[in-house]
């Protein structure tokens, strides 16, 4: 019951997720991330803030326990597209960008649609997959699906910073290749895979080597653990390792992945998903209902899944095709004057060298 009364109030905020993302891209395509950093940094934590204000019921606030958490959160996204409007309606935004303009360009909107819809498309199957995965392998107990719980809420701590440096490939690559610089490009992946792979391999190491350094705000703190609890816990510790496992190969395919997409090559990038959840889906089933394997069974499953999408990433890569793709050509520059369709091969187009580079 109060599961469902949080979600319900979270939709309230589902608006403004889609507004300030739009809003927060204008930002990051440009290279301006710190904007977005300090906006998120702000609506975090008047988030925190009115979290501890609205469950306990401080400072005039109704002690509403889940409730208080959601409309918390519901307040802060708002906020966030505030501040969103007030900077992108900014008097030097509006003389640079037109951010007052409402006149519909129909071919950049089609290149939005083009490129835009295959890419959120890819997330939906990568998200659907993992739901499907938690979904089935939670039939095989509760206490496998409070492990999982907490196994992923972990991960997250290694998924976002990578997830920050998969946007970053994805601004340089489209950049670049808007430059017709795909040497830089290339560069610019290979830097955003490095860092993440020395990052990722960091914290995997910690999730080996000192798991209750993350496990320590879901058991009790003085050591006396119940039987169910020690259970628990050691499951939630072997299934870390699963994390500090495929946490690698997720850095890699996260930031090749965000390199295609970031060239344009968000068609690929779609049929290659739909192919990879559906066979993910298929087998975690087949693992649950048909072969009946234990957690460790099926969590081999979602790692040999996230190895699979690092290697037909990387391989995707390394055919170079994306190196030929423009998201929007020079003739929105006003340097081109023909009607190349999108991602059309370069050298069909006439190549503009750049006045000047800085690696």
């Amino acid at each position: 019951e109060k599961e469902i009364k949080y979600f319900q109030i979270l939709c309230v905020c589902g608006p403004a997720l889609l507004i300030a993302s739009g809003f927060s891209s204008m930002y990051g395509g440009r290279g301006e991330t710190w904007v977005v950093m300090i906006v998120d940094a702000v609506a975090s934590v008047v988030n925190l803030v009115l979290d501890y204000l609205w469950i306990f019921g401080y400072a005039g606030f109704p002690a509403a326990g889940i409730v208080g958490a959601g409309w918390a959160t519901v307040a802060a996204m708002w906020l966030k597209v505030v501040i969103y409007l007030v900077l992108v309606l900014q008097r030097s935004h509006r003389e640079q960008f037109n951010t007052l303009g409402f006149q519909l360009d129909r071919d950049l909107f089609g290149r939005l649609l083009y490129f835009g819809g295959p890419s959120g498309f890819q997330m939906l199957l990568d998200v659907s997959g993992f739901t499907i995965f938690i979904v089935l392998v939670g039939k095989i107990g509760s206490m496998e699906q409070e492990a999982m719980s907490m196994a992923f809420s972990v991960n997250t701590v290694a998924f976002m910073p990578i997830f920050g440096m998969g946007m970053a490939a994805a601004i340089l690559v489209g950049q670049h290749l808007g430059e017709n610089r795909d040497d830089l490009a290339a560069c610019a992946t290979r830097t955003s895979l490095e860092v993440s792979v020395v990052y990722i391999g960091f914290i995997a190491a910690l999730y080996v080597l000192t798991p209750d350094l993350f496990l320590t705000g879901f058991f009790p703190g003085d050591g006396q653990m119940s039987a169910d609890e020690t259970a628990l816990y050691n499951m939630t510790v072997n299934l870390m390792l699963f994390v500090a496992a495929y946490s690698l190969l997720d850095a890699v395919q996260m930031i090749y992945v965000s390199a295609l997409k970031g060239a344009g090559d968000t068609q690929f990038v779609l049929r290659a998903s739909l192919v990879l959840a559906t066979v993910f889906a298929l087998a975690t089933w087949l693992a649950v209902e048909v072969w009946k394997l234990n957690v460790y069974g099926c969590w081999t499953i979602v790692t040999a899944w996230i190895c699979l999408m690092g290697v037909v990433y990387w391989l995707r890569y390394l055919n170079g095709n994306w190196r030929k793709m423009r998201v929007i050509e020079q003739k929105h520059l006003g340097v081109m004057d023909d009607d190349t369709p999108p991602a059309m091969p370069l050298e069909e187009s006439p190549v503009v060298e750049p006045a000047t580079s800085e690696v």
